[in-house]
């Protein structure tokens, strides 16, 4: 134990003795320091990763992505007009012998659904498309009617009675009440007849609000549809109805805008059919609403869908250094698995308030989304792309020495190119003591050939002491392994081999 903590005092006190001595190599300040070397395959992957760097900075995110433009979200309304005759006067023409859903009668699973449909109702835009709303669209395509009436003891001019009261209206029981729609039964179910040949004419405009109060007069910040160029885009779809491409396949209805100074012409109109934007989501076939449901054995017709119109407005056309006029895109998208359903009341005339019927109706959904951006040239971000693409720059110096310092041939003789160990300060100073004066430039210092000679040597023969100390220790290790016995001393008293040997190194240690 005495050997073993001798060895350990003698490295302890030499690891104090570095730590004291070289506290200059262990806070040692790295800088950064510019190295030229003369090698063409170095230069040559420097350069060239640069100019890569450069042309994607310049090329793809200055004019491409034009990273020079500042963008602000369109905000803006869209209202509609429904006609089922056109503008001039033409009307539709309808085939009740090409009307099959009008015959459709029972459905094809009787015992679910037991609804007969009893024909189709001829109603026009004003009776088969829902009030008019701000950013959707009803049409109705089958209805339900239900002939109910008002319990006797729930009038609706009795401000106050000691009567009680629970439900007021009732579906009618009574089939041979005259009042029915149809004899023998109290509810009927019927279609509306080719709502798909409604026309709607969109009206609707965008503004950057973020940047009108800088322009207000900009035109390419804002506008109405009929002086903006615009396309209705059909999705190209597969037979499951998934959507394949956004792109259309080849078919588009172009809305022109309109020239300066003229007046709007029929051609400039959006005008569409509830047919085109059903053809448009390209998800219901060539049976249109008659395809089946993804709720039922019934038809989209008897169902009900939901279909979104989405309308995209831009004006950082791709083929644009800068920014042009707005332009729009309408695309059209189903959502698969809604039906829609609406319920109202309609009151009948006559008899106090007493009958009425409730209607049930099913059909077209549309909602309506503006969404696009709209920009400007912006000088401070063009300064930001500018100064984030120059920080790239850093990045291929960065490779070319991980390269030249760990992958090439040469790596050790760029390695002592690259980095440079100074003198320790240490021995610098204390060269300075003994002078008598401070060292100004590296080059005297390099002259100076006494620096850190000293050091150097107490250093090493201290070193020295502690290898030899250890060596002792280890000696006597040994030489206690090959002795048995005691040692008579000049006395009668018997010292053990061991502790002498012990004793002899700590004095020799000391004296060390």
């Amino acid at each position: 134990l005495m050997r073993s903590s001798a060895a350990s005092d003698v490295y302890k006190r030499q690891y104090q003795r570095r730590v004291r001595e070289d506290a200059d190599e262990m806070l040692a300040y790295s800088t950064l320091k510019l190295v030229m070397i003369k090698d063409r395959y170095l230069g040559g992957l420097h350069y060239l990763m640069q100019v890569v760097i450069f042309i994607y900075l310049i090329i793809f995110v200055i004019i491409v992505q034009k990273g020079y433009m500042v963008y602000d979200s369109p905000v803006g309304s869209i209202q509609y007009t429904v006609r089922r005759c056109g503008s001039r006067g033409e009307c539709p023409t309808i085939d009740f012998n090409n009307v099959t859903y009008c015959s459709e009668g029972f459905g094809a699973d009787k015992e679910e659904d037991s609804e007969f449909i009893s024909g189709c109702r001829l109603w026009d835009e004003f009776q088969a498309v829902g009030p008019l709303e701000a950013s959707a669209f009803y049409a109705i395509t089958r209805v339900t009617d239900t002939l109910q009436r008002r319990d006797a003891s729930c009038h609706d001019r009795q401000l106050y009675t000691t009567s009680s009261c629970s439900r007021i209206w009732h579906d009618e029981t009574d089939l041979t009440n005259p009042r029915l729609l149809v004899n023998g039964t109290n509810s009927v179910t019927y279609y509306t007849t080719q709502v798909e040949d409604f026309s709607l004419k969109f009206d609707h405009n965008i503004n950057a609000i973020g940047f009108l109060k800088d322009d207000p007069s900009s035109d390419t910040l804002q506008g109405v549809n009929t002086h903006m160029d615009g396309r209705l885009i059909y999705l190209q779809t597969d037979t499951l109805g998934k959507i394949v491409s956004f792109f259309g396949f080849g078919e588009e209805k172009e809305f022109p805008a309109v020239e300066d100074g003229e007046k709007p012409a029929l051609e400039n109109l959006d005008i569409v059919t509830l047919a085109d934007l059903l053809k448009a989501s390209g998800a219901l076939g060539e049976d249109g609403l008659d395809s089946q449901s993804d709720l039922s054995v019934r038809s989209m017709r008897y169902d009900g869908i939901v279909l979104l119109l989405v309308m995209t407005y831009e004006n950082d056309y791709t083929s644009f250094v800068a920014t042009g006029k707005a332009r729009y895109e309408m695309k059209v998208f189903r959502i698969k698995n809604a039906e829609f359903k609406a319920e109202y009341m309609v009151p009948l005339d006559g008899d106090g308030g007493n009958y009425r019927i409730r209607r049930n109706t099913h059909g077209v959904r549309m909602l309506f989304l503006q969404q696009g951006r709209l920009g400007r040239f912006s000088f401070q971000t063009l300064l930001i792309q500018l100064v984030s693409g120059l920080a790239l720059l850093k990045l291929a110096t960065t490779i070319v020495d991980l390269v030249a310092l760990n992958l090439l041939n040469h790596k050790d003789l760029y390695r002592d190119y690259k980095y440079q160990v100074s003198h320790d300060f240490s021995d610098i100073r204390d060269e300075e003591k003994r002078r008598g004066s401070q060292f100004r430039h590296h080059e005297s210092i390099v002259a100076s050939s006494d620096i850190g000679a000293r050091r150097k040597e107490r250093r090493a023969a201290k070193e020295a002491a502690a290898k030899e100390q250890a060596e002792d220790v280890e000696m006597g290790a040994a030489h206690d392994d090959d002795s048995h016995g005691s040692v008579e001393t000049s006395g009668s008293e018997s010292v053990s081999y061991t502790h002498l040997r012990a004793h002899e190194t700590c004095a020799d240690l000391v004296c060390r």
